[in-house]
Formats: C-alpha cells, sequence, structure tokens
C-alpha cells in the first residue's frame, strides 16, 4: 500500500491461527486463549519497530508495517513469524 506520501510505504499483513477452533472446542476457551496469547507473544518479539500487531477476531491477527523500504523484508519477516508461531 502507499500512503499519501509516496515514499511511505506501509504493508498490511493479516493471518490466523490453524486449528483454533479444535483446540477451543476440545481443550476448552480458557486453553484456546492460551494459544492465542503464546501465538502472540512469540510474534511480538520479532515485529520491528515500525509494527503494530492485532487481533483482528478470533484467530486472526492484523500487522501494519509503516515505512517499508522492501517487500522482501515484508516477506522474510512473514515466514519468520510463520515458523515462529508452529508449535515447537
Amino acid at each position: 500500500m502507499q500512503t499519501e506520501n509516496v515514499h511511505n510505504l506501509v504493508a498490511v499483513v493479516y493471518f490466523g491461527v490453524e486449528h483454533l477452533r479444535a483446540v477451543n472446542e476440545h481443550y476448552g476457551r480458557r486453553i484456546a486463549n492460551t494459544v492465542l496469547r503464546s501465538v502472540s507473544m512469540r510474534l511480538s518479539r520479532l515485529m520491528p519497530e515500525n509494527a503494530t500487531l492485532s487481533r483482528v477476531s478470533g484467530a486472526e491477527f492484523a500487522m501494519i508495517i509503516t515505512n517499508v523500504t522492501s517487500t522482501d523484508d515484508v516477506e522474510e519477516l512473514t515466514v519468520r513469524m510463520r515458523n515462529l508461531a508452529r508449535p515447537s
């Protein structure tokens, strides 16, 4: 995305936590919420200073990155975040 200032590029990354509904149905909301907190804490460790992470709904998150210098950097960040969010 591009803002009114042609030099200020913004990236929006939208992603969800897979199988959260199954966790919620099988183990209950308390465990599902623990999973969400764990995933969000892991993801926040990788976020650059120019990014904001928000829970959009249920199991979906959105990250907005301002002052993007390279789409390759955003793609690399999303791959790193996906790998970090996976269960160990």
